[in-house]
């Protein structure tokens, strides 16, 4: 039985291992692609854990990314995209299907799961990795949820992380894409706690010897500070409230702060229909009971949104061709309520 949970992955994509101590241990292995999600490599993620789930030898699981750069940079958006401009929209739904399987997978999990969030840990990285029971981040690590930016929406469960963000600092990761650091995504609820880099194999060892997850943690994490997130509540607060995202961009631009008129600048580059839909998500995910349910929206409004929004536009501005995106809108006030609802229902 050991064989088969210590078995290589298909994909050579991800390595897994049993230790003799009960840790299962799953590692994204494609460190020069910043760890992205592939079909392949969630598929073999999917098949292992659904072993690990009744395997007795297994107590734990932990989840991380080859390299020091990355835990998970997000999905595969070239290959989506190849897929939908040859004609074959199916297998990009395919793919993000699969993505959203596997994060429900590891928030459903019966077994503690542990991520060891560091550096970028963005998009479908972030969904998996917050799903998790324990999230353990490291002080490198860097956290956003970047789909305004390449013409699509915050999915993968994170909407409604994001909606019970305090105040309106959800809103603002979910509408600009900005990223952070540890302590501004512990306040926002994306991690539990920062973890020194120097305590992580003793934690590991912890664990080893049949620790708690939750003991482990607390007994090596670094004390809560202020983040830089809470402290500017003070204009993000008043300037994301409400269902309007061109009132938002308005107040964002008048706003005494020069940080809100700086945010102003970014929200322009962003897709405007992506980020209508975005603030439509967050408000609307506060009725999500859970990670599947949320799932199961964002499953829907992407298969929409591969078809009738700016993502084939938006990767091919910011990861082909590298240039200024031609959204579908020139601002937002362009954005009717309609189109918005439109991949709502």
């Amino acid at each position: 039985m050991m064989d088969v949970l210590d078995a290589p992955s298909p994909s050579g994509q991800v390595r897994f291992d049993v230790s003799p101590g009960g840790v299962g241990r799953v590692v994204l292995d494609r460190p020069r692609a910043l760890n992205s999600l592939t079909l392949a490599l969630v598929d073999d993620v999917i098949a292992r854990l659904t072993v690990w789930r009744s395997a007795p030898a297994v107590h734990v699981v932990t989840l991380a990314g080859a390299g020091d750069r990355a835990f998970c940079a997000g999905g595969d958006v070239l290959t989506a995209r190849a897929d939908i401009l040859a004609g074959h929209p199916e297998r990009a739904a395919h793919f993000w299907a699969r993505e959203y399987d596997l994060i429900d997978l590891v928030a459903s999990y019966p077994k503690p799961v542990v991520a060891l969030q560091h550096g970028y840990v963005m998009g479908g990285g972030l969904g998996l990795s917050a799903h998790a029971r324990h999230r353990w981040a490291s002080p490198d690590a860097r956290f956003a949820m970047p789909e305004t930016g390449i013409g699509f929406f915050p999915d993968a469960g994170i909407s409604r992380l994001l909606a019970r963000a305090p105040g309106e600092t959800g809103t603002y990761l979910a509408l600009t894409g900005a990223i952070v650091d540890a302590p501004s995504a512990r306040y926002a609820g994306l991690t539990d706690l920062l973890l020194p880099t120097e305590a992580l194999p003793a934690a590991l060892e912890a664990l080893e010897r049949g620790a708690a997850p939750g003991e482990v943690g607390a007994a090596y994490a670094l004390p809560t500070t202020e983040s830089d997130l809470e402290a500017d509540r003070g204009w993000i607060d008043p300037c994301f409230a409400g269902d309007d995202a061109a009132r938002i961009l308005a107040r964002l631009s008048t706003d005494p702060d020069p940080r809100a008129r700086a945010c102003a600048d970014l929200l322009r580059t962003r897709s405007p229909l992506s980020v209508a839909l975005a603030l439509a998500r967050v408000r609307a995910a506060t009725r999500d009971p859970d990670a599947r349910a949320a799932l199961a929206t964002d499953r829907r409004i992407a298969r929409a949104f591969m078809h009738d929004g700016d993502f084939v536009e938006g990767v091919r501005a910011r990861l082909v061709d590298k240039d200024e995106a031609r959204w579908r809108h020139t601002n937002q006030k362009d954005v009717t309520p309609a189109e918005v609802t439109s991949f709502l229902d």
